[in-house]
């Protein structure tokens, strides 16, 4: 009796375990599980998935937010969850449907617009030594990849040169030490 009890167990371990990979297998290919946002806090739920879509967890961040209102983190999760939902689920004409077509072309125009490059504005930087400006001090200024020598003016400014705003911190100005002990002061000028 001993023998015929473990092969009938090993037999259905066997079968329970062929069991188990085909519904893995089914849930992996077929289902998918999504974690909807919602007004009292997220919710989970199944759903179909189109073929070939190997992901199992979705997020659908969108909640009682509108569409425009999303980050692109959280439009790019929905987007994936989109084209996963098989098109005959409830949930795909509540989130993936003509309002979010219409959000998708919205962004892409978005893209499509060129930023225009960093806006540079005239800048003058004053050089100050301990309690007076550096008049008239030949002077090296490094910026966006530039280099400028020139002369301070009467109140130790530099020559006015376009920087954005935002570049203003990355600017190094040192006093050309050697142009004012060793070379004439009029090769800056030129």
């Amino acid at each position: 009796m001993n023998k015929k009890f473990y092969k009938c167990t090993t037999i259905l371990l066997c079968l329970s375990n062929l069991i188990l990979i085909g519904v893995v297998i089914f849930f992996n290919s077929e289902i998918g599980f999504v974690k909807v946002s919602g007004e009292f806090g997220p919710g989970y739920g199944f759903f179909y998935k189109k073929k070939d879509m190997h992901r199992i967890f979705y997020i659908d961040p969108v909640g009682e937010r509108n569409l425009d209102r999303l980050s692109d983190e959280d439009f790019n999760e929905l987007s994936e969850y989109c084209a996963a939902l098989n098109e005959d689920n409830y949930w795909y004409k509540a989130d993936c449907g003509p309002h979010f077509i219409k959000e998708v072309k919205r962004r892409e125009t978005i893209k499509r617009v060129e930023i225009p490059e960093k806006i540079k504005s005239p800048h003058r930087f004053r050089l100050l030594g301990e309690s007076e400006p550096y008049r008239n001090m030949p002077y090296i200024m490094h910026f966006d990849g530039e280099t400028v020598k020139g002369i301070t003016n009467e109140n130790g400014e530099t020559e006015e040169v376009y920087v954005a705003d935002e570049d203003e911190d990355n600017i190094d100005i040192e006093i050309d030490w050697d142009a004012y002990f060793g070379k004439e002061v009029d090769e800056y000028s030129k």
